[in-house]
C-alpha cells in the first residue's frame, strides 16, 4: 500500500531537514550514514590536510580548522588519530598546533558532542563548539581550513526542469511511504520563485526539454560567509553528492529516515530530503568569492589514491560523490 505523506518542493524539503537535524532527540537515533563516519575517509582527509598545513601553513603557530554541520565529533576523532600517526612517523607535533571548531545548527547535537569530548579529550584536538545556522549567522572568524561533509545537500535546493513547452519550472514531488520505506516521485510543476534572473538564465542554458538540474540560492551567501571568515590562502574542503550536467528530475532528491506508513504519525524530525548539489553552481560561487579550485575528484579515488588527490580529474566522472577543494587567493 502506498501512502502519500506530503507534497515536496525545495522549501518544504529544507524545512523538513531543519526539523530533522534540530529535533530534540538523541543524535544516535537519527538515521544517516556519511563518508565522514568512515575511517578510510577520515584518514584520507587527514593526510590531505596534514600535507596542506605542512606546505602552506608551516610557519603559523596555531591552525584553526572549522567543520560546518559536524553533528558530532566522530569525524574529528578520525582526523586526530591520523594526525597522531603522521606526527609519530615524522617526529613532529603538528596536531598540537591545531584548534578544531565544531559547528552545527542543533543545540542538542552540540551538547552531546561536548559531553563526548569532555569524557575523552585526549582523543581530540583542542576543540571549541558553536551552534550556528551557517547561512544567516556569521561564522567563527580567522579560520585556516573550513570543512563541509555532506552539508550542501541539506540546503534549500529547487529542481529546475525545462518542460515540454520549453518553459523553466520547479519540479514538485510526492513524498510516498511504501511499507516502511519513503520515496520521492516527481508529480507536477510550480512557478519558479526566489531565483535571480541572471542565475535562472545561467542554470537554464543547455537544459533540453524534460531535463533538470538543481539550484540553491543559499550556496552563494554560504561561500560569502566562508570567504569572510577564512584567512588568505585558507583552504575550503567540500564533500557531497553532486550533479554535473542535465539529468532527470526523479533521482535528484531522495528521502532518508525511518517512519511507519500512518498519515497520523508526524514526519517532522524523522525524515530528511537530500539533494544532488549543482557542481557548476558551487564552482561559480567559489570563483565569485576569490577561491582557486585546486581539486575536484570522485570520493572513491580520493580515499584510495590520496597521493594523487591534488590533480583535478572529475571531468567525465559519473560518480555523485565528489571531493572539492579551493584555496582563497583574494
Amino acid at each position: 500500500m502506498t501512502t502519500i505523506l506530503r507534497q515536496i518542493d525545495g522549501y518544504e524539503a529544507a524545512r523538513l531537514n531543519r526539523s530533522y537535524y534540530t529535533s530534540d532527540i538523541n543524535s544516535a537515533d537519527l538515521h544517516f550514514f556519511t563518508y565522514a563516519m568512515y575511517n578510510g575517509y577520515q584518514a584520507a582527509v587527514a593526510k590531505y590536510l596534514y600535507h596542506y598545513i605542512e606546505n602552506f601553513k608551516k610557519n603559523e603557530k596555531q591552525i584553526s580548522i572549522l567543520e560546518l554541520g559536524a553533528h558530532g565529533v566522530y569525524f574529528e576523532e578520525g582526523v586526530y588519530r591520523e594526525f597522531w600517526m603522521l606526527d609519530m612517523l615524522k617526529n613532529a607535533n603538528l596536531r598540537g598546533r591545531v584548534e578544531y571548531r565544531i559547528v552545527d545548527i542543533s543545540q542538542k547535537s552540540i551538547e552531546l558532542a561536548e559531553k563526548t569530548y569532555e569524557s575523552a579529550s585526549q582523543r581530540y584536538f583542542v576543540t571549541k563548539f558553536f551552534v550556528n545556522d551557517v547561512i544567516q549567522e556569521e561564522l567563527p572568524p580567522n579560520n585556516d581550513i573550513i570543512i563541509m561533509n555532506e552539508l550542501l545537500d541539506d540546503l534549500t535546493h529547487k529542481v529546475i526542469v525545462r518542460t515540454e513547452n520549453g518553459e523553466l519550472q520547479e519540479a514538485v514531488f510526492d513524498l510516498e511511504c511504501i511499507g516502511n520505506k519513503t520515496w520521492l516521485s516527481q508529480n507536477g510543476f510550480k512557478r519558479i520563485e526566489g531565483i535571480p534572473e541572471k542565475d535562472l538564465l545561467r542554470i537554464g542554458e543547455g537544459l533540453g526539454k524534460g531535463e533538470a538540474i538543481t539550484y540553491s540560492a543559499e550556496i552563494n551567501p554560504l561561500f560569502d560567509n566562508i570567504a569572510r571568515n577564512l584567512k588568505q590562502n585558507g583552504l575550503v574542503f567540500v564533500h557531497d553528492y553532486f550533479v554535473k550536467s542535465a539529468s532527470r528530475a526523479n533521482g535528484l532528491k531522495r528521502p532518508y529516515g525511518s517512519i511507519t506508513c500512518d498519515k497520523k504519525e508526524p514526519i517532522e524530525g524523522k525524515v530528511q530530503i537530500t539533494s544532488d548539489v549543482n557542481f557548476g553552481e558551487v564552482v561559480y560561487a567559489m570563483e565569485e568569492h576569490g577561491f582557486e579550485l585546486i581539486m575536484a575528484i570522485p570520493t572513491e579515488d580520493f580515499i584510495y589514491n590520496t597521493q594523487q588527490a591534488y590533480r583535478p580529474n572529475a571531468e567525465g566522472s559519473t560518480s555523485r560523490y565528489l571531493n572539492i577543494a579551493g584555496i582563497k587567493r583574494t
